[in-house]
């Protein structure tokens, strides 16, 4: 299901949908969007897409509700559209790759726009192969990876100085440590904790060791 935020029907000229999931790379990939395109607009929109486990109302990874990928929209107040599609857990790649692609029919249809004018966004951090493996399924689109093979240093100055952040939570934790809880606040100290005692788990989580949601300033 879709919700978008602008009632008013004009030609669209560049549609990106941003893969969301509530967390802080899909965040600081909207960041990047918004330096790079300027504010979202009626005629340059932004529309965040994501997947949820229609059994639990969960987004996968994250591990957090829906009703928080609602709220985060309504908490930024950047005129932002939500699209929402539920997603068996721990389904095939083709099973995802299929129902993307009719959710992505689906906004062409409700946008009345082509597939061509659409830019696939996504928040990868530096896992080439993932990279490839998205740009290979979605070819008919363009896809675009903004904060892909970018410093960490730059990402943390990204984060951790935004306005429109209150906290950062981690959400879900794939790795024995006890450095690491759900509940505990991500920000630049753990990070800096992380990067400089457990060698054997990346920063930002980029391997899966955890993941984080983003609560913004109502």
């Amino acid at each position: 299901k879709s919700a978008r935020a602008s009632q008013a029907v004009c030609e669209i000229t560049s549609l990106k949908v941003l893969f969301w999931s509530g967390g802080k790379d899909s965040y600081m990939t909207l960041l990047k969007l918004l330096q790079e395109s300027g504010t979202n607009s009626s005629t340059n929109r932004i529309v965040l897409l994501t997947t949820f486990d229609p059994e639990t109302g969960k987004i996968p990874e994250q591990d957090i509700e829906f009703r928080t990928a609602t709220d985060q929209v309504k908490a930024l107040g950047l005129d932002l559209d939500l699209m929402a599609t539920p997603l068996p857990s721990s389904c095939a790649n083709s099973v995802y790759v299929d129902v993307v692609n009719k959710a992505l029919d689906a906004l062409c249809k409700e946008y009345d726009v082509p597939k061509s004018s659409l830019n696939l966004v996504f928040g990868d951090l530096h896992l080439k192969d993932i990279r490839d493996w998205r740009a290979q399924m979605f070819s008919q689109y363009q896809c675009s990876f903004p904060i892909f093979d970018k410093s960490y240093s730059e990402l943390c100055s990204l984060l951790f100085s935004s306005d429109y952040v209150d906290h950062i939570e981690i959400s879900n934790v794939t790795v024995e440590t006890d450095m690491l809880k759900v509940g505990m606040t991500f920000d630049e100290r753990l990070y800096n904790t992380i990067k400089d005692q457990a060698p054997h788990i990346d920063p930002f989580g980029e391997l899966g060791e955890f993941h984080t949601a983003v609560f913004f300033k109502q």
